[in-house]
């Protein structure tokens, strides 16, 4: 609430209902939830084109995907 008071006006404060806080996600969160995004990805493919379509090389690209798709200014914990 410190933080708050000192970026934003009394008025403005009092027209806010409540405040959320958050904590970082963890890399072992971000890697679960990349997970269950490349399975739905697989279903929606596997769903439109069957068997014809498949995502290669996903075992070793979550790493990669992680680096370069987060940062500790949107959420993820260092």
């Amino acid at each position: 609430m410190v933080a708050v008071r000192s970026a934003f006006s009394p008025e403005f404060i009092n027209r806010v209902d409540c405040i959320i806080t958050y904590q970082p996600l963890s890399l072992e969160a971000l890697s679960a939830i990349l997970d269950q995004q490349i399975a739905d990805l697989q279903n929606h493919v596997n769903t439109r084109w069957g068997t014809l379509v498949r995502a290669r090389g996903t075992a070793r690209n979550p790493p990669v995907l992680l680096e370069r798709g987060t940062s500790a200014e949107y959420g993820r914990a260092n």
